[in-house]
């Protein structure tokens, strides 16, 4: 059975934040996963099974072309050491491709046997893959441009999304029962894995940075941020973001449909963004 990114039929694209999904909706194809690495980002397009590279530029990817092509619904990506790890969400695969500038050359199969691989992350020299349709995480050796001594490193996940690791902890999100679990990594295996945080909305994509772990809810139309402890679990969760037309209304914490766009009589005041509900006011007529 093909597997997809879990929410990859989804036009509204609702989990991404404001003011990157007018990017995604011209440049790519249904994106899932992306890695950013000495000035650039690559996009692994779920819809086009292709990945796309884009050169950094502040808060905006500019110079957007295709990297490399041939992937079975790529959903995660990785990058180590000048190489791309992409994995196949459609299949039992994971792709490795070399990085050479803004394309991706010598693409090829660096590992199999894998079960909707879905989320990859490298560290200390092994990857570990969540296995959507297995509900586990699979450790390799990373070696070149392939993975070897593939095997089990933890199960019992729900629907294994993506996975971050951040100073000896693997995050995983849970899809299908919207939390997020936290693990020790162990050399190739993962140990004492806990529930980390719950109340997400089908829990996709995380990354952590500055000890803070960021959740995309592809169910809805939120970024959840939470503190990460040092205990492994995350804290403090609150809405970090929302998608364009909402916007965060701090009484409730939820994100918001913006009021409808003002009349022909009326002029805008305030202008819907992530933060501010859209403000009209009444046109006057000036003597």
């Amino acid at each position: 059975k093909q597997r997809r990114f879990p929410n990859n039929t989804s036009k509204r694209q609702p989990g991404v934040p404001r003011g990157i999904r007018r990017i995604l909706q011209t440049s790519f194809s249904s994106p899932a996963g992306i890695a950013i690495s000495n000035g650039s980002a690559y996009v692994a397009n779920n819809g086009g099974n292709t990945v796309t590279s884009c050169t950094v530029s502040g808060s905006t990817l500019t110079s957007c072309i295709q990297a490399a092509s041939g992937f079975y619904y790529p959903v995660g990506i990785a990058i180590s050491n000048g190489y791309a790890y992409v994995a196949n969400g459609g299949g039992t695969t994971v792709t490795s491709c070399t990085i050479s500038g803004s394309t991706l050359t010598s693409c090829t199969q660096a590992a199999s046997g894998f079960n909707g691989p879905s989320g990859i992350a490298i560290s200390n020299g092994s990857a570990y893959v969540t296995n959507f349709g297995g509900n586990t995480v699979t450790s390799c050796t990373v070696s070149g441009s392939t993975l070897t001594s593939c095997t089990q490193a933890a199960s019992g996940f729900n629907g294994p999304s993506m996975i971050a690791i951040s100073t000896g902890s693997a995050y995983v999100t849970n899809y299908f029962n919207n939390t997020v679990t936290s693990c020790t990594v162990s050399g190739s295996t993962l140990t004492s894995c806990t529930q980390a945080a719950s109340g997400f909305n089908k829990p996709a994509g995380i990354a952590i940075s500055n000890g803070v772990a960021y959740v995309v809810n592809s169910g809805g139309t939120t970024v959840t941020s939470c503190t990460v402890s040092g205990s492994g679990a995350l804290t403090s969760c609150t809405q970090a973001g929302c998608a364009d037309g909402y916007y965060l209304n701090a009484a409730s914490n939820t994100c918001t449909a913006c009021t409808a766009a003002c009349s022909a009589t009326e002029y805008e005041t305030t202008a819907c963004s992530g933060t501010q509900n859209r403000v009209c006011a009444s046109c006057t007529q000036q003597s």
